[in-house]
């Protein structure tokens, strides 16, 4: 490896770049070129080296004696030198397609050996021995703009100040994108593009070019006056110090900051010694990764101003670096973070009052993340799990096994609805620990952050009393078991048992809808008291009507409140408008609509119209409904009797004790016996109409054919 210290615009050299170094002295010349080769090969290039054979020899016994030894690499291969009359002229003359077909032959040969890629590195002196066709020299350089990008290739031309004339040197810079001077690489203001050269017209082309750079130069100087006026402006303290800390220049915030009214009185002095004495030894570190790793943010520390004022500081730093990439310095911006400090402070005790209120809360109290990991809770959890909360944090809410896996679903659901600002009513849910069973009223707060919900607050209050009374309640009132979240199946060739449970929902609270191909009449005259509402299936528009259509059936039923009662009456009416499919598709999406909103779901269906693995495809997705009654043994003479009064009362008829007779095959007096046992027991009414007598089932009566 060659060891010479390099400038970074050779060290970063990118493929396709097309270069010129003016040079003014030998020294500067040898300088120039030793980095120039040595990065080349450092980088893996194949480098090229164009120069007269006089002027090779000098320039490698230079070389040499400066301590850079190129024949290793000349012997292998990477680095070659050729005479410049073999690579521009032929025939002493000049000739650009010789030179183009040079080095489209040289970059594929790199490549093929190996190489990253070709650097041409060429002398230029030869162009003033006054071969024929120099004068193309300019088209040249112009084609090469155009030959450089597309290839693996790098060209850099070397140009002697001394013996060049002025104007010769002027169209240099007017094809080359890149010049070095000094050792310095610019950005050339004065570089033409090959189509620029190529116009007739150059000298205008050229006036423009200028123009157009003095505009540039002026928009420069005043982004320069701006970033100046807002450094000045600055209500931070800006600092800029050497690499000893001894201050440089400094901002007019950076003189209120530490107390000083002029700032002469500023610069020159160390910035350490501003600093407590406490924060020393934390500065020198601090300024030692500085160095390492170019830049140190958000330090904090106190300062000590001129009157001995302790002020909280916040600061970032930047180390400053010259043009060939060597640290010369510091920049630092420092804020003064009193009252952030004082705001901390009150946002703490705010912090630990909280924690005093939520530690102390009867109720169970977590925090979780959006991810759904427990970020936090209070002592209750603990108590409830067993455990310390430093070993529940961090774990995912669904770890905890305090719900089942249904009941997760729903509590997660806070967290999407709380992230669009949606309201969250509450849920109750069943829970477990241990052996011990019981049901909490979960409650969500979203905690924000500059006006976004980054987690959520869940607040579990215990209300396994009240569900037991209510349950209490509804088993006294209630003569079916039917539970929140469920969807119910009831196979009956006319509405019977569902129809009896929908009422008894509807006794204790719950808000009814009907939904039937049956009209509503049927409806009111089967003794339902409470208020219902009612959609009929229908073909046809009107009030209170709805297409048998799926999807108009989803859109109704997700506007109703949460926990309603929904009876869907003749569900094989809706299976033959809509095909058994997308019917049990829908069933399938009616499990997951009633779990989250919690409605009980109760649906009829006549079992003659579907096939047997229908039905069964049905069961899976449905539960059925148990009847709470306990249901006294009758002879079967007397059952007989209660069973034909019951299916003629469900079709609306009233049967008289002749009907009994002649369709049992029963003599009237053993029909007005067998009544009188049943009234007397209190199944039957008798009802008189003219000289007949109807019977009816009473509601004791009904409730013997509940499942």
């Amino acid at each position: 490896m060659i060891s010479i210290q390099s400038s970074n615009w050779i060290k970063n050299l990118e493929k396709g770049s097309h270069l010129c170094c003016i040079y003014e002295s030998d020294d500067e010349h040898q300088t120039l070129l030793k980095s120039i080769l040595a990065q080349g090969i450092e980088r893996g290039d194949k480098v090229l080296y164009i120069v007269d054979s006089h002027f090779a020899k000098i320039v490698l016994e230079y070389l040499l004696k400066s301590g850079t030894n190129l024949k290793p690499f000349m012997e292998m291969g990477q680095l070659k030198i050729i005479n410049s009359s073999e690579g521009y002229s032929q025939e002493n003359n000049f000739n650009s397609n010789v030179i183009t077909k040079l080095l489209q032959y040289e970059t594929e040969r790199a490549l093929s050996e190996g190489f990253r890629s070709l650097q041409i590195t060429s002398e230029m002196p030869w162009t003033l021995q006054g071969l024929l066709g120099t004068e193309q020299l300019r088209k040249y350089d112009a084609k090469l703009n155009e030959f450089l990008p597309h290839k693996n290739c790098s060209a850099i031309c070397l140009y002697d100040a001394r013996r060049f004339e002025p104007e010769v040197l002027l169209n240099v810079l007017e094809t080359h994108p890149n010049v070095i001077f000094k050792n310095e690489i610019f950005n050339n203001y004065y570089y033409l593009t090959h189509r620029d050269l190529s116009e007739k017209n150059h000298s205008a082309i050229t006036l423009q070019n200028w123009l157009e750079n003095l505009k540039a130069r002026k928009q420069a100087e005043d982004d320069l006056q701006h970033l100046a006026k807002a450094v000045k402006m600055s209500m931070d303290s800006i600092v800029i110090s050497n690499l000893n800390g001894e201050i440089i220049n400094a901002n007019d915030a950076t003189l209120r900051m530490f107390e000083i009214e002029e700032k002469d009185d500023l610069v020159g002095k160390n910035l350490f010694s501003f600093i407590m004495p406490e924060s020393d030894e934390k500065a020198f570190q601090n300024m030692e990764k500085v160095l390492r790793k170019g830049h140190l943010r958000n330090i904090e520390n106190n300062i000590r101003t001129k009157t001995g004022n302790e002020v909280p500081v916040e600061t970032n730093i930047d180390l400053m670096k010259n043009k060939d990439g060597t640290p010369v310095g510091f920049i630092g911006i420092t804020k003064d973070i009193t009252q952030r400090k004082y705001v901390d402070e009150k946002l703490k005790e705010s912090e630990e009052k909280y924690r005093t209120l939520i530690d102390a809360s009867p109720e169970a109290i977590t925090l979780i993340g959006l991810d759904g990991t427990l970020l936090d809770c209070n002592e209750v959890i603990e108590k409830i799990m067993g455990t310390q909360k430093n070993k529940l944090i961090g774990k995912s809410f669904v770890e905890l096994n305090l719900f089942g896996k249904e009941d997760i679903s729903r509590l997660l659901e806070f967290i999407p609805k709380a992230k669009n600002g949606e309201s969250c009513s509450s849920i109750d849910l069943p829970i477990q620990y241990g052996k011990v069973k019981g049901w909490v009223e979960v409650f969500s707060a979203p905690l924000k952050k500059n006006n976004k919900v980054h987690a959520l607050h869940l607040i579990a209050r215990d209300i396994t009393e009240r569900k037991q009374a209510e349950e209490g309640m509804k088993r006294r009132l209630m003569r079916f078991k039917l539970d929140e979240g469920k969807i119910y199946l009831v196979q009956e060739p006319v509405s019977s048992i569902s129809l009896e449970a929908f009422k008894d929902l509807l006794k204790v609270g719950y808000h009814g809808v009907v939904i039937s191909r049956t009209p509503e009449k049927f409806f009111k005259k089967s003794d339902i008291k409470d208020v219902f509402e009612f959609l009929w299936l229908a073909e046809i528009n009107g009030d209170n009507t709805l297409l048998p259509k799926i999807s108009k059936l989803k859109n109704k039923l997700e506007k109703l409140p949460k926990k309603s009662i929904i009876f869907i009456d003749r569900l094989d009416y809706l299976i033959f408008k809509n095909g058994f499919r997308k019917t049990l598709s829908f069933i399938h999406d009616l499990r997951e609509f009633a779990y989250f909103d919690g409605h009980i779901i109760i649906m009829s269906i006549d079992p003659s119209t579907l096939g047997e693995q229908e039905l069964r495809s049905l069961e899976k997705e449905c539960d059925e409904i148990e009847s709470m009654l306990e249901k006294k043994k009758l002879p079967k003479e007397q059952f007989k009797i209660l069973r034909f009064i019951y299916e003629e009362n469900l079709i609306g008829v009233k049967p008289s004790y002749t009907n009994l007779g002649s369709e049992l095959g029963i003599s009237k007096p053993t029909v007005r016996k067998r009544i009188r046992l049943l009234i007397s027991a209190g199944y039957v009414l008798e009802i008189e109409k003219g000289r007949n007598k109807l019977v009816e089932l009473t509601e004791m009566g009904r409730n013997l054919f509940l499942k």
